[in-house]
């Protein structure tokens, strides 16, 4: 792995904690970097093996427009589409993406380029076990697979509370 680019099988997420959350990026054996989110608003740091650090966040309350930052360049932009489409349209160094769940409130979501091609598709790590399951099917850069990871993880935890309040 360069320092830039990121290419395997499967990244797993392991989460540690209860209102500030650790979310560690495991390769096989090998840990990537660590992402830490604080509990009821997205704002996170990843802090990468090789020296990578990225800050995400989300810029408004009301609004859910993200970026991502390496120092203080933006590398990339998440936003929905104007209409109530659960997808995210995303923006990184240049390049168009398309962040999209598998069928309604489903927890299987996918990453795919401009042309439509599956990036990579994420999905939780089991009924019990906290964290998700990254399948990359293509390189890509580190800072994006976080960006995916980190966005699909805040639409999670809005499903969860929704559906705990329709339950209560």
């Amino acid at each position: 792995m360069d320092q830039h680019t990121y290419s395997a099988d499967v990244v797993e997420v392991t989460i540690k904690g209860a209102f500030a959350t650790q979310h560690e990026f495991w390769a096989g054996e090998k840990c990537l970097g660590e992402l830490k989110l604080k509990f009821g608003k997205l704002q996170g740091e990843f802090e990468g093996h090789q020296g990578e650090r990225y800050a995400v966040e989300q810029l408004s309350f009301w609004k859910r427009d993200f970026v991502i930052r390496d120092d203080e360049k933006i590398l990339g932009r998440a936003n929905p589409p104007k209409n109530f489409s659960p997808r995210l349209v995303i923006e990184f160094e240049g390049e168009g993406y398309e962040c999209s769940p598998v069928g309604f409130w489903a927890r299987k979501w996918v990453l795919k380029d401009i042309l439509g091609e599956v990036l990579m598709v994420m999905e939780p790590r089991g009924m019990f076990k906290r964290g998700a399951y990254l399948q990359i099917y293509k390189s890509i850069p580190l800072g994006l697979l976080v960006f995916f990871y980190t966005l699909v993880n805040k639409r999670w935890q809005e499903q969860s509370a929704t559906s705990t309040a329709a339950a209560a």
